[in-house]
């Protein structure tokens, strides 16, 4: 297949749930990794609703901006966020996102611990997903003169990652491994500032069944191979020249599919499988998706 050049235009998504968007694999490359977290429980202490409060402690509740569909993405409704700080040192202790569904009920609750400079160390977090579906991910982050080093594990190594963020000339590395331990399978990212933005996923003694390359100025996807699924003999999706993507799927009887697919099924990579937000950064983009 052929690469057509790209169109560089940036590509908006509006968030399923909440006034927020989808931030592109760009975007979450760039954001600051090192979120002043104080200014950040500053203002939650500032607009947000105090529920209770004991000693230091504090909670706070936040209503999601907007009017969420009816009908939302995977049957998730999210009614508020309920969040603890400690008021004495600022920094927030825990976060707690509730079921709209269900009363009383959380998607996810999330647990921080913090080294003497105010940076997250340990990270616990426990999340439910519409079909019950319970998963326990702990995150240890150690930070090393420019780059900091995020290791992730799943319900007890079933999958783990390790992510590290690198700066030389103001240029930003990032590097992730992550292995599903269950189905031997891994998948391999990496980003250079400005060269190149390459994403594989294997299984074991297999060599690469998934193979995407994406455009450093844009962030967007340019070309994907896929061969994961065994019913049929590949699939591949190309950016074209006016910015829409084309699939062709190939079946094993040698007959071909081809249509066209809008960026939201073919961009970032995977539908934003790869996970490259910091702790800090992940707290900010929950609280950019309830509108604060």
């Amino acid at each position: 297949m052929q690469i057509h050049p790209i169109f560089n235009q940036k590509i908006q998504t509006k968030h399923q749930n909440f006034c927020g968007k989808h931030a592109s694999i760009l975007e979450l490359l760039h954001r600051n990794y090192t979120l002043n977290m104080k200014s950040v429980t500053d203002k939650i202490m500032r607009e947000c609703t105090q529920t209770s409060a004991n000693g230091f402690q504090a909670v706070y509740n936040i209503i999601p901006a907007g009017i969420p569909p009816q009908i939302p993405a995977a049957g998730i409704v999210k009614s508020f966020m309920e969040i603890a700080i400690d008021r004495s040192k600022k920094l927030i202790e825990s976060i707690k996102i509730m079921s709209g569904k269900t009363p009383n009920f959380y998607l996810e609750e999330t647990r921080f611990a913090y080294n003497k400079k105010g940076q997250i160390i340990r990270v616990l977090k426990q999340t439910t997903s519409p079909n019950g579906i319970k998963n326990d991910i702990k995150t240890n982050i150690k930070y090393e003169d420019n780059r900091t080093i995020i290791k992730k594990y799943i319900n007890d190594g079933e999958k783990q990652s390790k992510t590290i963020i690198t700066s030389e000339d103001g240029k930003k590395t990032i590097l992730k491994f992550a292995r599903n331990n269950i189905n031997k399978r891994t998948e391999r990212f990496k980003y250079m500032e400005g060269k190149t933005i390459y994403s594989t996923v294997a299984t074991e003694n297999s060599g690469i069944k998934f193979e995407a390359y994406g455009d450093p100025e844009t962030g967007e996807m340019v070309f994907s191979s896929n061969t994961l699924n065994p019913t049929i003999y590949g699939e591949y999706i190309e950016q074209l020249s006016n910015g829409s993507y084309i699939k062709q799927v190939l079946a094993r009887n040698g007959s071909v599919i081809t249509r066209e697919i809008p960026p939201s099924v073919a961009d970032n990579f995977i539908h934003q499988r790869i996970d490259l937000l910091t702790p800090e950064n992940e707290i900010l983009t929950k609280l950019e998706e309830f509108g604060l």
